[in-house]
């Protein structure tokens, strides 16, 4: 709960942070998601055949619900990103995105968005999220490394791993 209220300051989508002496730093938000990905995924690579029914603190779902809600978001912006319709993007979150790979599915899932997020113009193109309506693709972008950090610590949290976050990363979304 501390850690979401704390990423939950953001002063605006484009990289830019209040941090708690009141600086503003500009960051490379490329490296912040790569970062943000790299973390969730180490984390994703602990987790054991019997944890997937664990119980996380985000919304009482379970790690493989949890996941599921990562790899989908990931798939998800990454139709956003396309330009895809605001239902056919909602219509996915029923889908279980994981299939028998939840590794596999969450490195695939990842390089898609992160492709996505790569693509020549969309950081400063209009994009509609179909919950938070229409930003640029750099605040899109904010808000898929706020998710990948902060559902990160939820992910080592159920499992009993390392909840540290990444120095760089944390001080990026502040």
């Amino acid at each position: 709960p501390e850690l979401r209220a704390l990423l939950a300051r953001r002063v605006d989508g484009v990289g830019r942070f209040r941090t708690d002496e009141d600086s503003v730093a500009t960051v490379n938000g490329s490296g912040a998601l790569s970062r943000a990905g790299i973390e969730f995924g180490n984390r994703l690579d602990l987790v054991t055949t019997d944890a997937w029914q664990l119980v996380t603190p985000c919304d009482a779902w379970t790690v493989h619900e949890l996941v599921n809600h990562v790899v989908g978001g990931n798939i998800r912006y990454a139709m956003i990103l396309r330009g895809d319709e605001p239902d056919a993007v909602l219509a996915t979150h029923s889908v279980d995105s994981l299939g028998s790979d939840p590794v596999g599915a969450y490195r695939s899932s990842f390089q898609g968005v992160t492709e996505a997020f790569d693509s020549p113009g969309i950081l400063t193109a209009k994009v509609h999220h179909p919950k938070s309506g229409p930003m640029t693709g750099a605040q899109l972008r904010v808000l898929r490394v706020n998710e990948l950090t902060v559902h990160g610590w939820d992910l080592a949290h159920a499992i009993g791993a390392n909840e540290d976050l990444d120095d760089g990363l944390v001080k990026w979304l502040f």
